[in-house]
């Protein structure tokens, strides 16, 4: 009887493992950012930009690079929108792909079509086969102006009408958050500044100092960089709180610990893991599952001696 005991713990602690490790490399937050690629960018600053994404996308003690992040990059610019990178689980493997991808990327330049850059960067999120998978869906823009396209006779005010509309369909689509950088004339343009605050999501928009620590940060929040040159830095820190709020560690294990929530259970190293994880959930799951087959196996003895 202990011998048959013990093969039900085993077989449940087995379950248990699979379960864990299944829900530990699941994708739990989606990222998408939003580049502007416009003409009012010089090539030295979008290098700049190309730069800040590569090393802050590298860094896995910025962002876990365990598949619990997926990547999407959308360059907006001219009278369109460009895909960079197709949304991409972020693994120590794919890590070169993605930035690979990026140092090729090309600047399309003309005007801003903030409107469709939104829009293409939600399809290829909600597309993803993620979508239903990942716990969060945050959208990140850099720009430097306010939506235009003068070349299709689109001037500002109809730019803010049309990325209005863009975010009200991402947010009806599932995304949950959307925040923004406004480089350069953001500092001082009061109506530039404005138009990202009550762009992004959720509302009410927040004003923050893109160097601050970024667990400061709230969903929905504006970050002014003075210029290009303070490009990576903001960037840094904007990541670091989008990692953060979306329960995962900067020290790439993915393990929610980060997260408040309801119960623990002991994770690796002894770290706690919140129930209300995938992970906490699978391991909790797994436990439970493990005292059913041992219960069922006594239960299962008892009624044959009986016979």
């Amino acid at each position: 009887m202990k011998r048959l005991v013990a093969v039900a713990s085993l077989a449940g602690l087995i379950l248990a493992f699979g379960m864990f490790s299944t829900a530990q490399n699941q994708v739990r937050l989606q990222l998408g950012l939003l580049v502007d690629g416009s003409g009012s960018i010089s090539a030295t600053d979008f290098e700049l930009v190309r730069s800040a994404l590569i090393a802050s996308l590298s860094d896995s003690n910025l962002i876990p690079h365990t598949g619990v992040v997926e990547i999407t990059i959308v360059q907006f610019s001219d009278e369109r929108a460009r895909v960079e990178v197709a949304p991409t689980v972020l693994t120590a493997d794919s890590v070169d792909d993605i930035t690979s991808k990026l140092r090729s990327m090309t600047q399309g330049r003309g005007g801003t079509p903030l409107w469709l850059g939104i829009d293409a960067v939600t399809n290829a999120m909600v597309g993803s086969a993620n979508f239903n998978i990942a716990e969060r869906q945050t959208i990140n823009i850099a720009t430097d102006g306010q939506p235009q396209v003068p070349v299709s006779n689109i001037a500002v005010a109809q730019g803010i009408t049309l990325s209005n509309q863009a975010r009200d369909r991402a947010v009806s689509n599932g995304i949950d958050e959307i925040d923004a950088e406004g480089v350069g004339q953001a500092i001082t343009d009061t109506g530039f500044r404005n138009f990202l605050l009550q762009l992004v999501w959720p509302q009410p928009g927040t004003l923050v100092d893109g160097v601050n620590n970024g667990s400061t940060f709230d969903p929905g929040f504006v970050t002014l960089v003075a210029n290009f040159q303070d490009f990576e830095e903001a960037l840094r820190a904007k990541v670091a709180a989008i990692v953060s709020s979306g329960g995962l560690n900067g020290n790439g294990d993915g393990d929610g610990t980060d997260r408040p929530g309801g119960g623990t259970a002991p994770g690796p190293g002894g770290r706690p893991i919140p129930f209300d994880t995938p992970m906490g959930t699978a391991l909790l799951a797994g436990v439970l599952g493990t005292m059913m087959l041992v219960f069922r196996f006594k239960e299962h003895l008892r009624l044959g001696a009986r016979k």
